[in-house]
């Protein structure tokens, strides 16, 4: 399995705050299942904003003393008008240096400037990918939007224990919603700290699995980041439309 969101490396962001809970981590990943793991640490004006290469030499580093699960590089990025910019800077980074982009939303905000920002990344070639819709506020009244940023090109990326109630009762219910329609891409930890995460990623597996089957769970787990790794198309699953009556009793 490849986890495609995680916030793993030292003293970056709001994850592992050194390279004991980094290491702490990596096995509690590998035990989990995880042969890969994407370093998507925060990038958020003003808050988190190591560059490409400081993040870059954390991985160099960890890789020599412990490479049994594979590290590569990402960023989630805050969504802001110079998005692009970012990336094009090296501030930021797409997933593994790929033309795929994992960003994040305000969860109770106005989206104002979503639009545009998904725009400016078409024109530049990039591919969004968008971090656990389940757990905004905008999705968890309304998942029907979901099928509209789809259909604009958006990739959605849930978080595995979403499933466990881990972000409430609502957000499980909404990902309940997007896993049965085949509106999600990929799945990631969202990890940032040792004994919390990765070891309820069996539990959480158990429990995907029996909504959308081995097969779908291999293709968001493991198949879909290869090929985003690999900077190689991918074709969204067939999905099946929501029905209103579906989200209106938990609004």
């Amino acid at each position: 399995m490849i986890d495609f969101h995680a916030h793993i490396l030292p003293d970056t962001d709001d994850g592992a705050v050194d390279i004991i809970q980094t290491r702490k981590m990596l096995e509690e990943a590998r035990m989990a299942g995880f042969t890969d793991i994407i370093a998507t640490s925060h990038y958020k004006k003003e808050v988190f904003e190591l560059n490409e290469i400081s993040r870059q030499n954390r991985i160099n580093i960890i890789e020599k003393i412990d490479n049994k699960v594979k590290l590569h590089i990402g960023s989630e990025i805050y969504i802001t008008r110079d998005l692009v910019n970012l990336i094009k800077d090296k501030k930021a980074s797409s997933i593994n240096n790929t033309r795929y982009v994992l960003f994040e939303l305000p969860f109770r905000d106005n989206l104002l400037i979503f639009n545009s920002v998904i725009d400016d990344l078409k024109r530049n070639k990039l591919i969004p990918i968008l971090a656990h819709p389940e757990r905004y506020e905008i999705v968890k009244n309304n998942p029907k939007i979901v099928e509209d940023w789809i259909k604009r090109g958006i990739y959605m990326q849930a978080n595995y224990l979403s499933i466990l109630d881990k972000y409430g009762k609502d957000a499980r219910k909404t990902l309940e919603i997007l896993l049965k329609h085949n509106l999600i891409h990929f799945l990631g930890s969202d990890a940032h700290r040792p004994d919390n995460t990765y070891p309820k990623i069996a539990e959480a597996t158990e429990k995907i699995k029996k909504i959308i089957g081995e097969d779908n769970f291999y293709k968001l787990s493991e198949e879909n980041p290869r090929k985003v790794l690999n900077n190689e198309k991918i074709e969204f699953l067939k999905t099946t439309e929501i029905k209103q009556s579906i989200f209106n009793k938990f609004k």
